[in-house]
């Protein structure tokens, strides 16, 4: 193997990588959200400070 496609390769797995970390995270915000909505609908009001945490 040449070195160019090692390196196409390790771009290939980082961005692979990346986008499914960054998913991850894009769920679990959507998640905290509905959490979030759903309690203040039922009269629960979650503090911001835990709503904005990161994982």
């Amino acid at each position: 193997m040449e070195n160019g496609d090692m390196l196409t390769i390790a771009a290939s797995i980082a961005l692979i990588v990346w986008s499914l970390v960054m998913n991850t995270l894009y769920d679990a915000e959507q998640h905290r959200e509905k959490m979030a909505a759903e309690g203040e609908a039922a009269g629960h009001h979650m503090p911001t400070r835990l709503l904005h945490q990161t994982i």
